[in-house]
């Protein structure tokens, strides 16, 4: 099978917490099962637009950044739903399209219109569980 997962962090683009291994794992490990697995992610400073590493291949996309982050957020998604966009044109449809976080909810919802893939959509944590399962008042107990 044709995999696409979608992160905003990778070990192999800019690690920031436990979503990292989790994907860069998961991506290897399908990879070894024999499936061609293609992870779209942000570029780190210095880094290559595109690698194969192990087997898998890494698209790290640019994109605008902004001083808010729901808005570079978005701007992240478009960039990494071009790619995709790219990346499928060349070589075929992906089977399955794996989304990991809220960061690329809006490339998944882009892909779905546009090509009417289905999503397989992954919460890491939720901010309850970030904050040591307490509520901290305001919008946490929303």
């Amino acid at each position: 099978m044709r995999i696409a997962h979608f992160s905003w962090e990778t070990l192999h683009s800019i690690p920031v917490g436990g979503i990292s291994p989790v994907v860069t794992e998961l991506a290897a490990a399908q990879q070894r099962m024999g499936h061609e697995v293609h992870v779209f992610t942000r570029i780190g400073p210095g880094q290559a637009p595109y690698e194969n590493i192990h087997g898998v291949h890494y698209h790290r996309c640019s994109f605008s950044f902004h001083p808010d982050l729901i808005q570079e957020m978005h701007n992240m998604s478009k960039a990494m739903a071009h790619e995709f966009f790219k990346c499928e044109d060349y070589s075929g449809r992906f089977d399955i399209i794996h989304g990991h976080d809220w960061h690329v909810v809006p490339a998944l919802d882009e892909i779905k219109k546009a090509r009417g893939h289905k999503i397989v959509f992954h919460f890491h944590s939720t901010q309850y569980g970030r904050d040591g399962n307490k509520f901290n008042g305001g919008a946490a107990e929303a």
